[in-house]
């Protein structure tokens, strides 16, 4: 903080003397020297105490896993697959005799996002037919996620993988259908598999109805409005869909996701 209102030498003085910490000491550098850092936005500075804790830290400690934790988010927004690589990481906990995730889900959701994470790096640089695998894999961990189909299914169809595809999606598709029937009167399931099914751009008439459903069990949410405009512009339905986006940003005028979205369907017209 000091370094950024212009004094650098003090700033300097007291942060080499926060590396004066005993290594060993991860509990301290996570929670009162990388923690106030990453708050203040200091990220870089916290990324430098987050790998020392790593580096010197137990693996049965809370504080090294947070690091962890924290590494993977910092490197989402420039290196997939470092990001990746970090929350693998997590996972060596697990073979401590100590440590488990306190809720089962963990066990899922952890190697799943980390195949996930492998899977956007290889289609965002091209290298469809290498993230295959990864994809497959991702898939049999957590076949009920609609967030990997929509990334997947259209770089699979560009990339001559139709019969992936097609097998991927109506694998979901009818995990999530019957989520629907399980769950009657949820928005969310409904929401979410008329999401998918637009950014699919599948079975859009049944998408619809979906999404008129989730806007009628809760009108005030903006997602799922987003979701029912989303599914007009798929139809070709663009007047429609710009009401939405205008519904959206009036329930939520400072989101910036939705003024993009309504920014794209104005320029399609």
């Amino acid at each position: 903080m000091l370094t950024n209102l212009g004094q650098e030498g003090e700033g300097q003085r007291l942060m080499d003397l926060a590396r004066l910490m005993p290594l060993a000491d991860s509990q301290n550098r996570y929670q009162k020297l990388a923690g106030p850092l990453n708050s203040h936005g200091l990220v870089d500075a916290a990324s430098t105490q987050w790998k020392l804790i790593v580096q010197h830290g137990n693996w049965t400690e809370e504080d090294v896993l947070g690091a962890v934790r924290d590494l993977g988010n910092k490197a989402e927004k420039d290196d997939l697959l470092a990001a990746a690589h970090y929350w693998e990481q997590m996972l060596l906990a697990c073979l401590q005799a100590k440590f488990g995730f306190t809720q089962p889900e963990g066990y899922i959701h952890i190697p799943h996002l980390v195949q996930k994470t492998r899977v956007k790096a290889l289609l965002s640089a091209g290298k469809v037919d290498e993230a295959i695998p990864m994809i497959k894999l991702a898939h049999r961990i957590c076949p009920g996620d609609g967030g990997l189909i929509e990334t997947v299914v259209p770089e699979l169809e560009k990339s001559g993988h139709p019969e992936l595809a097609d097998q991927l999606f109506d694998q979901t598709h009818q995990i999530m259908t019957e989520s629907c029937q399980l769950f009657a009167y949820s928005g969310r399931v409904r929401n979410d598999l008329a999401w998918m099914s637009a950014r699919c751009n599948r079975r859009l008439d049944e998408a619809l109805a979906l999404a008129r459903r989730a806007v009628e069990l809760s009108p005030k949410t903006a997602s799922y409005i987003d979701t029912l405009g989303e599914v007009h512009f798929r139809l070709g339905q663009v007047t429609v869909a710009i009401e939405c986006a205008e519904r959206c940003l009036e329930i939520e005028p400072d989101n910036a996701g939705y003024q993009k979205q309504l920014d794209r369907f104005r320029a399609s017209q």
